[in-house]
């Protein structure tokens, strides 16, 4: 199981779209909708319906890694057979983009700590 929020910088796409894939982004475009809140059910549907191949767990594994970078929370709705969690984006969109640029430079300065212009970012912020 992965645990986290799994980031890969794709240089030939612009924006969010250069972090997630496809359909992690429309995930990400659905909770920001009027700040609208979905199951991992709710959310795996609504993916499909969209023609994205994807299965419910993969879903389930981006909801619970944003919920660890803490860009989103969630709430247990008792359900048939026990609990389900219902996400929540908890930034506007300029703020999620904000603190995943900032997710990915963080990382990028524990890989590579001598590169000194790295550095001076974080200390000039």
């Amino acid at each position: 199981m992965k645990n986290g929020l799994t980031l890969r910088l794709d240089t030939s796409k612009k924006g969010i779209r250069a972090v997630f894939k496809p359909w992690q982004n429309e995930a990400v475009n659905l909770l920001l909708e009027a700040n609208e809140e979905h199951s991992s059910a709710e959310m795996h549907f609504r993916l499909t319906n969209q023609d994205f191949k994807i299965s419910r767990a993969s879903v389930i594994f981006f909801l619970n890694g944003l919920v660890l970078a803490k860009l989103a929370t969630f709430r247990e709705q008792s359900s048939k057979g026990g609990y389900k969690r219902i996400y929540k984006i908890v930034e506007t969109r300029e703020e999620f983009n904000n603190k995943i640029v900032e997710i990915f430079c963080l990382k990028m300065l524990e890989a590579f700590p001598d590169i000194e212009w790295l550095k001076t970012i974080w200390e000039d912020r």
